[in-house]
C-alpha cells in the first residue's frame, strides 16, 4: 500500500483518469467488478439474505453515516472558526461539511470488508441501500447544515441523479458482478468447488491485488487534479481529516462493541461503512446540488 502511495503521489498522471493506465477501463469495468465477481464467488447466499434482516448493524451504519457524520463535520469546522479561524479556507471547511453528507461506498467498504475478514454481506447491503438512502437524505443534509454555500462554477450545474439512475448503476456496477459470483459458486461442480476451498489463498491475494489498481486510481486522480489550496493548507487539511476519522472509527466501534453488543465481525464492518464516504456517487451528487440555484456562496 506505501509503494502504490509513493507511485501515485510520484507519478499521479499514469494512473489517473485518462492517463496511461486506462483506469476508466482496467479499474472501472475491470478491477471493480473482478472484486464484487470475487466477493460473490466466496459469499454465502444465506448470509447475504440474512444481512437485511441485521437491523442493529445497518441501522448504526446508515444513522452514523448519514447522521452522525454530517453532525461531526459540522460541530468540527465550528471548533476550528472558533479556535482558528484562519487555519483553513471558509470553502474548504464547508467542503468537510459536504464530505461528511455524502453516504457510504459502493465498493471500498465491502472489499475492505472482505480484506479484514469481516461481515461482507452487511457490507454489500448498506453500499447498495446506503447510497439509494443518499439520493434523497444528502440534499437535505446540505441544504439544513450549510443554506447558503454554492458554487459559482456554471460547469457544476448538472441533472441530480435520480433513484433509476442510481439504482441502475449500483445494479450494474455492484450487484450483478457479485450475483454472478453467487451463482458460479452455486452451480460448481463438486471438483471445482473442493479446487476453490484448496486456492482460497489465491483468490485472495487475486483480490488484494485488485484492491490496489483501485486505491491507485483514486491517489492518482486526488494528486493529478488542482485543488487550489496551498500545500500548507493540504497539510493541515490531512491532518483535521485523520482527526475526523479516527474520531468516526472510535465512535462506532464504541456503539458497536459496548452498546450494541454486536458481533466482532458486525463492528468491523460497522467501522468501515459507517466512516467511509463515496466519490462516484458524491461527486454527481454535489455537483447538482452546489451548482444549482443563483446563491453565489463561496
Amino acid at each position: 500500500m506505501t509503494a502504490v502511495f509513493g507511485l501515485a503521489f510520484s507519478w499521479p498522471h499514469l494512473g489517473a483518469q485518462g492517463g496511461p493506465m486506462r483506469p476508466e477501463f482496467v479499474v472501472d469495468r475491470l478491477a471493480v467488478k473482478g472484486l464484487f465477481f470475487l466477493s460473490g464467488l466466496a459469499l454465502p447466499l444465506r448470509g447475504l439474505l440474512g444481512a437485511v434482516s441485521a437491523w442493529r448493524v445497518n441501522t448504526l451504519i446508515q444513522s452514523f453515516s448519514l447522521g452522525a457524520m454530517p453532525l461531526l463535520a459540522l460541530a468540527l469546522t465550528r471548533c476550528l472558526e472558533a479556535l482558528a479561524p484562519n487555519i483553513l479556507q471558509p470553502d474548504t471547511l464547508s467542503g468537510l461539511v459536504v464530505l461528511g453528507s455524502v453516504p457510504t461506498t459502493s465498493n471500498m467498504c465491502v472489499v475492505l470488508s472482505a480484506a479484514a475478514n469481516a461481515d461482507v454481506p452487511a457490507a454489500i447491503f448498506n453500499a447498495v441501500f446506503g447510497n439509494l438512502l443518499g439520493v434523497v437524505v444528502t440534499p437535505l443534509l446540505l441544504r439544513a447544515l450549510l443554506p447558503t454555500f454554492r458554487s459559482t462554477d456554471s460547469s457544476l450545474a448538472t441533472p441530480a441523479p435520480s433513484l433509476s439512475a442510481v439504482f441502475r448503476r449500483l445494479t450494474i456496477k455492484v450487484v450483478t458482478p457479485i450475483a454472478c459470483g453467487v451463482v458460479t459458486a452455486t452451480l460448481l461442480p463438486p471438483k471445482l468447488r473442493a479446487l476453490k476451498m484448496r486456492r482460497k489463498k489465491l483468490l485472495s491475494r487475486l483480490s488484494e491485488l485488485l484492491l490496489l489498481l483501485v486505491v491507485h486510481n483514486a491517489f492518482s486522480d486526488a494528486f493529478s487534479s488542482s485543488v487550489g489550496i496551498e500545500p500548507s493548507e493540504v497539510c493541515t487539511l490531512l491532518a483535521v481529516l485523520i482527526v475526523y476519522h479516527t474520531t468516526a472509527l472510535v465512535s462506532v466501534f464504541g456503539l458497536g462493541s459496548e452498546v450494541l453488543k454486536l458481533e466482532p465481525a458486525q463492528t468491523v464492518t460497522a467501522m468501515l461503512c459507517g466512516s467511509h464516504k463515496t466519490v462516484a456517487l458524491g461527486l454527481p451528487l454535489l455537483k447538482s446540488i452546489l451548482g444549482a440555484g443563483e446563491g453565489s456562496g463561496g
